[in-house]
């Protein structure tokens, strides 16, 4: 499962990474209710 994810986020179609370790990065470093909730 691992290997996948590393493939799947390694893939042309996204150039800045995985979108899901992307978003969890900007929600972290936003104080607010959707950060608090997650």
């Amino acid at each position: 499962l691992f290997e996948n994810w590393l493939a799947w986020s390694k893939q042309e179609f996204m150039p800045g990474g995985c979108i899901f370790v992307v978003a969890a990065v900007e929600l972290d470093d936003r104080p607010g209710p959707a950060r608090d909730r997650f």
